[in-house]
């Protein structure tokens, strides 16, 4: 398997807002994956969203947004996005792992984190299981997916 490509987590801020609301997913995707706006407004209403910029060198390459769930007290992945132009490069994979560990330095006492995946979404699931992630059943219309804190 490749490595992931090296790739930072950075705060959402006036100098990379405009290259986050740029982002886009693939037009088969858009069903399953909130817009960046959407997702920003959520965590503007919801303090315990931590949106990230994905950036690999100069460029944004995508998005993610964690939170420790309201309801169940646990670690949730909420959104992940790579741009359309980015994709099949290892970003998503990389974000994901880069996710989990800032997860981990903010809440080491959490054991796993979870995230709900759309049923039609096979390249999300198959990424998610690539990273550890296995199916715990339905939460609502979506899977379950969980996996342990590195």
């Amino acid at each position: 398997m490749r490595r992931p490509p090296a790739i930072q987590l950075e705060a959402i801020s006036r100098d990379n807002l405009d290259d986050v609301l740029a982002l886009r997913t693939a037009r088969d995707q858009r069903r399953f994956v909130a817009d960046n706006a959407t997702s920003l407004a959520l965590a503007y209403a919801l303090p315990e969203c931590v949106p990230r910029a994905v950036r690999c060198g100069p460029a944004l390459v995508g998005f993610v947004m964690w939170a420790l769930d309201r309801d169940d007290s646990c670690p949730w992945i909420y959104r992940l996005m790579i741009d359309r132009r980015r994709q099949g490069r290892g970003y998503g994979r990389a974000a994901v792992l880069a996710a989990l560990a800032a997860i981990r330095a903010s809440w080491p006492t959490r054991g796993t984190v979870r995230i709900g995946v759309h049923p039609e979404n096979a390249g999300a699931i198959t990424l998610y299981r690539s990273t550890g992630f296995v199916e715990r059943g339905m939460i609502g219309r979506e899977i379950l997916m969980e996996r342990a804190l590195p």
